[in-house]
């Protein structure tokens, strides 16, 4: 998958979104984790099921959720 369909779309929240520059930081990493995860698992539109799986594997490798 070259494009994924939610690139433009997370390109558009962070811009429209009225976050401090920090936060945009973070905010832009997670985002692209989580769009890169879809790529490597050839997801095009998640269900909530791939959502679920993919906190999971965060919180295994002990990223937090907060």
């Amino acid at each position: 998958m070259e494009n994924h369909p939610l690139e433009q779309l997370i390109t558009e929240y962070l811009t429209e979104k009225d976050i401090r520059k920090g936060s945009y930081g973070l905010y832009d990493t997670n985002l692209k984790q989580y769009l890169s995860s879809l790529v490597e698992q050839d997801i095009t539109y998640a269900a909530t099921q791939d959502v679920i799986e993919y906190i999971v594997t965060k919180k295994s490798k002990r990223y937090s959720d907060k």
